[in-house]
Formats: C-alpha cells, sequence, structure tokens
C-alpha cells in the first residue's frame, strides 16, 4: 500500500527537523551540502575515537576491584560524562602522575642510594648531565 500525500508529507517535515537538529550540533547552517556534515560526523567520530585511544594506552591502570578483592580493573580517571572542565581537570591531574612517574624513573636510573653518582663521577659531571642522558633515553624508548 502506498503512503499518503500526508503521510509523507509528515514524513519529510520529520526528517527536515532531524536534519536541523543536527545542523544545529554541527554548528553549521541549514544550507550546508549534506557531505559536509557526513564528513564532520566523520571527522567526530576519529576523534573521539582517537582520544579514547590516548586514554586507553597512557592513562588507564589496573586497580583493585571493589567487590572482589582477588580480582583488578582497568580504570581511567578521564570519562566521557564528566564536564568539559572536569574533563580538563582530570586530564591534567593525570599528566601530573606521569610526570611523578617520570621522576620517580630517574630515581631507578640513578640507582640504589645514588650509586651512579658515587661510582662513576668522571661519568656524569653534574646532575643535569645524568638528567638530560635519562630524558634522552626516554625520548628513545618513544620512538
Amino acid at each position: 500500500m502506498k503512503p499518503t500525500y500526508e503521510e509523507l508529507e509528515a514524513e519529510c517535515a520529520a526528517l527536515n527537523k532531524f536534519k536541523t537538529a543536527v545542523y544545529q550540533q554541527m554548528d553549521v547552517g541549514c544550507e550546508a551540502p549534506v557531505f559536509a556534515i557526513t564528513v564532520g560526523i566523520g571527522n567526530l567520530r576519529r576523534f573521539a575515537d582517537t582520544l579514547h585511544a590516548v586514554e586507553r594506552e597512557f592513562f588507564t591502570r589496573e586497580v583493585p576491584d571493589e567487590e572482589n578483592e582477588d580480582e583488578t580493573v582497568e580504570q581511567c580517571p578521564m570519562h566521557w560524562g564528566m564536564s568539559v572542565e572536569e574533563y580538563v581537570h582530570a586530564f591534567g591531574k593525570s599528566l601530573s602522575e606521569v610526570r611523578a612517574q617520570g621522576a620517580e624513573g630517574f630515581i631507578a636510573f640513578c640507582g640504589e642510594e645514588n650509586s651512579v653518582f658515587v661510582e662513576s663521577k668522571a661519568y656524569y659531571r653534574s646532575l643535569p648531565d645524568a638528567v638530560a642522558e635519562f630524558a634522552a633515553q626516554l625520548r628513545q624508548e618513544a620512538q
């Protein structure tokens, strides 16, 4: 059975309402070509997937499971339910933790009781020399 004119008109109005809502979310005028919207949605999806991958790779940690103390769960301090301000704040705290772990890594690099300075004074002329070498090693690991 073919739809009536009124049914087609109602469906067209609903589609236009949906299109207008999408265009408003994309912050473009209703005269923008449809391909621009589909490209924009694709870019949004790629950005979200990329950000999620960064969160998983660099900020997600295993923590004790509150419900089962013999198990762990993966947890990321940032999540999509946060406001932009909360997310940025949590991201900054996470970056601070990464920097702190780098400082702890430098302690390990120096060895027991800073023996690297005691045993090999000829190798490191100064603390900045040791820090520079440690930073170079970190950069090389990232490549």
